[in-house]
Formats: C-alpha cells, structure tokens, sequence
C-alpha cells in the first residue's frame, strides 16, 4: 500500500516520524487513515511478536487498537442480486 502523504507526515510531525520509525523497527509499516493523525498497520500474526509491536508502539506514545475484519458476508449492508437490478 502506498500513501501519498505518509512521507510527508512523517516529516511534519514528529510524533508520526517516531511511531512509523518504531514501527519499521518492527518490521510493520503504518500509514495513515486519511483521517487525522490515526495510523494503521496490518500486525503480526502471531501473538508474541503482535504484543511486541503493541508495546514499541505504546512506547513511542501511540494507543494502539487492535482490531479484526468481519467476514465479507457480515460487512455487507445490502447485496442486490444482479438480476433484479434495473
């Protein structure tokens, strides 16, 4: 995934330089939301390196979120049947 403004983010705010350095570090890349100063990254799989990247993140002042996805069943609002539309 590539931003645009993740670059130049990171060089106008110290504090987003810091979080995607910690987050490198890692071996995770954040990019921006597109809202504010939230960030985002896709973690680690397994739990030990997940809590690992939770606290070099939290270190470097992020509150980190862990979230999951929702089946594409269960995400979609309205499914229209291509057949009916028109």
């Amino acid at each position: 995934m590539v931003n645009a403004f993740d670059a130049v983010a990171a060089e106008g705010d110290p504090g987003i330089r810091e979080a995607m350095a910690a987050a490198r570090r890692m071996g995770m890349t954040l990019h921006l939301t597109g809202a504010g100063r939230g960030l985002f990254c896709l973690s680690p799989e397994d739990k030990a390196s997940r809590e690992a990247a939770v606290s070099a993140l939290s270190t470097v002042g992020c509150q980190v979120l862990e979230v999951s996805t929702l089946p594409s069943m269960a995400a979609t609002a309205l499914r229209l049947d291509a057949s009916s539309a028109g």
